[in-house]
């Protein structure tokens, strides 16, 4: 699992396996759900996130990356 949150978006998202996604299910306001081809969960993407979690100082985690500005 790896988690990315990007500022510039205040996206986070949230990897289970990184493949292909074939298709996306809006299952609340600002939550997607990702995804493959046998149906598995492949992401979760949290749009507005800090306005649901604390993103302002995220604890350290090996897996946990911001993305590059533009």
């Amino acid at each position: 699992m790896k988690f990315e949150y990007s500022k510039d978006e205040d996206a986070l998202y949230i990897y289970f396996k990184e493949v292909e996604v074939s298709r996306s299910e809006d299952v609340d306001e600002g939550i997607i759900i990702d995804y493959d081809a046998l149906d598995d969960v492949v992401g979760i993407e949290v749009l507005d996130a800090s306005s649901r979690i604390d993103v302002r100082d995220p604890p350290p985690h090996p897996r946990l990356r911001a993305s590059p500005s533009p």
